[in-house]
């Protein structure tokens, strides 16, 4: 599984704190630079707009994956 499917199923599996703990995990590996609330919310978009994430994720989550996800990197 690629990271970026490892990341939306983590989410489509729910919000816990441990999901996007391994959302934010898998997200780091698929980077190649410091993420930011802006490029999280872009990745959700364009993953649901693929069908491959099912769930909603807020601004406030989105900047709490980037941030664990640069800590991760």
């Amino acid at each position: 599984m690629g990271h970026l499917a490892a990341y939306a199923a983590a989410l489509n599996n729910g919000l816990t704190n441990a999901n996007i703990a391994t959302a934010a995990q898998a997200l780091a590996k698929a980077a190649n630079h410091s993420l930011t609330t802006t490029v999280v919310m872009a990745v959700n978009n364009n993953l649901t707009a693929k069908g491959v994430l099912n769930v909603s994720v807020d601004n406030t989550v989105a900047a709490h994956i980037a941030s664990m996800a640069n800590a991760d990197r």
